[in-house]
């Protein structure tokens, strides 16, 4: 890791958004241990569609149009322990309730795939507002653009880790 990186202060929420030239959304496969369905579709789903609309900000009907209309474009999943797979806010995207034989799925990884870039988010974080805006947590993120190239041999290891965690 970078110097630069290792002092990165970028909020984790951060991490969500589309870098320039990024392209359209296409694919958001999250993995977290407790989960809040409202935050994770308004404040992380949001950033990754690239939403310009917020419930809390615009009118509720503008901001259900533009969610379901980007979701319909893309693929959105969240793999969460079964515990804590309960609830959703669209028929758009799918939780998934993950059993572990005599453990529990902890882990907590994003992978967020747009047009022309891919983006792992690893963090210690689940995906709720305590997760990401009130604890101290730590996240990092690893990149694969096709304009500036990036750790593809790490991308393919999440990919295969989040197979292994769906099986």
């Amino acid at each position: 890791m970078t110097k630069a990186h290792a002092t990165d202060r970028r909020k984790p929420l951060d991490l969500w958004v589309a870098p320039a030239d990024a392209g359209e959304p296409l694919v958001c496969v999250a993995t977290s241990y407790t989960f809040d369905a409202t935050f994770f579709e308004t404040e992380c789903v949001g950033r990754f569609l690239q939403m310009e609309t917020h419930p809390s900000e615009s009118e509720s009907v503008g901001y259900l149009i533009e969610r379901e209309e980007k979701l319909a474009a893309s693929r959105v999943c969240a793999l969460v322990d079964r515990r804590h797979a309960r609830d959703k806010e669209s028929l758009r995207w799918d939780v998934l309730g993950v059993l572990v034989p005599r453990a529990i799925q902890h882990s907590k990884v994003a992978l967020l795939a747009w047009g022309n870039h891919v983006r792992v988010i690893i963090g210690s974080g689940n995906l709720t507002e305590p997760g990401y805006r009130k604890n101290l947590e730590v996240f990092g993120s690893l990149d694969l653009s096709k304009s500036t190239g990036g750790d593809k041999e790490a991308i393919q290891r999440t990919i295969a880790f989040l197979k292994t965690v769906i099986d």
